[in-house]
């Protein structure tokens, strides 16, 4: 072996984007090893920021004071409903649309949890979720198996297999980010930067495809 990257991302890009871009990476060096696990924020930020991983990737729309945050993608929350259901023809789902329905929550002290919360005291409408998981994927994996619906990241929607749900833009428009941590003051390896460049190509194929939700790529990691 002539290099090895050490990888840490959070559930939403590693169970989805993340695996793929890694085969892709790996196919084309043989001579390179990778570690990688998925862990939850906190572990990531942690191993990043001591120098046991040399990158992390997340769903993270703030800043952090540990660590280096540069943007990888753009997108917009999501709604999961059944292909049967009269909200599979909407263009768009609104937290009014979902105040008969049975949701499937994310927990309100989570980043994802708080903001989908949000979304609904902003149109004035009660959440009350049937269901509530700590993960996006968790409520998305709920909602294939014909529990509710679910608003989720656009990356956790397609975790899984899905026959019989529909993925729709969720209204109103909340912005999540796909980020890269870094450790502060140790520069970019070469090897870094070619996983990154991959990790992009593939959000861009993967990042909200099938549905009419926009997502953006960043600036190129230098």
């Amino acid at each position: 072996m002539i290099g090895r990257l050490r990888v840490l991302s959070t559930h939403p890009l590693g169970n989805s984007v993340v695996p793929l871009a890694l085969s892709r990476f790996l196919t084309a060096r043989p001579d390179i090893s990778i570690s990688y696990d998925v862990r939850n924020l906190a572990h990531v930020i942690e191993a990043v920021q001591g120098g046991t991983a040399d990158l992390g990737l997340a769903v993270l729309n703030a800043g952090l004071e540990q660590v280096n945050v540069e943007p990888l993608m753009q997108s917009r929350m999501v709604a999961l409903v059944p292909a049967d259901d009269p909200l599979a023809a909407h263009d768009v789902i609104t937290a009014e649309d979902m105040r008969d329905k049975t949701i499937l929550g994310i927990e309100e002290d989570s980043q994802l949890g708080g903001m989908i919360r949000d979304g609904f005291s902003q149109q004035g409408v009660p959440y009350h979720p049937r269901v509530e998981s700590r993960l996006c994927q968790t409520a998305a994996l709920l909602a294939a198996h014909g529990l509710g619906c679910a608003i989720v990241d656009p990356w956790s929607a397609r975790v899984f297999p899905m026959p019989g749900m529909v993925v729709r833009p969720w209204h109103p428009e909340q912005t999540v980010r796909a980020v890269m941590l870094t450790r502060k003051g140790v520069p970019h390896s070469e090897l870094l930067k070619q996983f990154v460049s991959e990790v992009q190509g593939t959000l861009r194929i993967k990042g909200a495809s099938g549905s009419s939700a926009q997502s953006k790529p960043r600036a190129r990691i230098r």
